[in-house]
């Protein structure tokens, strides 16, 4: 590309000079701005799962994107204890180096779905922030079910998370739910552990 583009600007200034022939000139540009259109494409590209096309031009920095971002664990399956606010069974979803999503399920008083977005910041020791909801799908008969969180729950989360691929996932922070229906809010706190595929 870097060739290229001298080329380019080489016959630029020879055409202006008269001196290079247009069949030349026109051959010249036409090869520049393809291979310019394809550089931008595979930029585009890259941008989508989050990596610098300008950063990777340095050959040092790709072998620290190699470790950044290629080995980010894809998935993971962990118990989270008291955090929403029973105790789940949860599988978590790479989207990309800073998006992941997981589905998860408790039994309390019945089964209660729950789906949760996760947006982490740094490498494996990781800033998260997220939410999502969960759904109580049904109820046992019994005088002790809390009759009050029927329904659906939101749920929040700002915490920390260690995660390494094919080793420990280890997750703990403030998990505060609200129930709609009823209007209750519980500030909560969850610890979950975990395996990293």
């Amino acid at each position: 590309m870097v060739y290229l583009e001298l080329e380019y600007k080489r016959q630029t200034g020879l055409r202006e000079q008269n001196v290079s022939s247009a069949k030349i000139f026109q051959q010249t540009t036409a090869d520049y701005k393809s291979a310019k259109a394809r550089v931008n494409a595979l930029e585009e590209k890259l941008a989508l799962i989050e990596i610098n096309a300008e950063q990777l031009e340095k050959s040092e920095e790709i072998s620290r994107y190699n470790q950044d971002v290629f080995q980010v664990p894809g998935t993971a399956i962990y118990v989270e204890l008291m955090g929403k606010p029973f105790t789940s069974i949860n599988v978590d979803f790479r989207i990309n180096r800073s998006n992941r999503i997981s589905l998860g399920a408790q039994l309390a008083y019945g089964l209660i779905p729950n789906v949760m977005y996760y947006y982490l910041s740094g490498k494996k020791s990781r800033f998260e922030i997220g939410g999502g909801l969960s759904l109580i799908v049904s109820l046992v008969n019994s005088e002790d079910a809390p009759n009050d969180f029927q329904g659906l729950i939101i749920h929040g989360v700002i915490g920390y998370r260690y995660q390494k691929k094919n080793g420990l996932l280890f997750r703990i922070g403030f998990t505060p739910l609200f129930c709609p229906g009823p209007g209750v809010f519980l500030p909560m706190v969850g610890l979950s552990l975990g395996y990293s595929f």
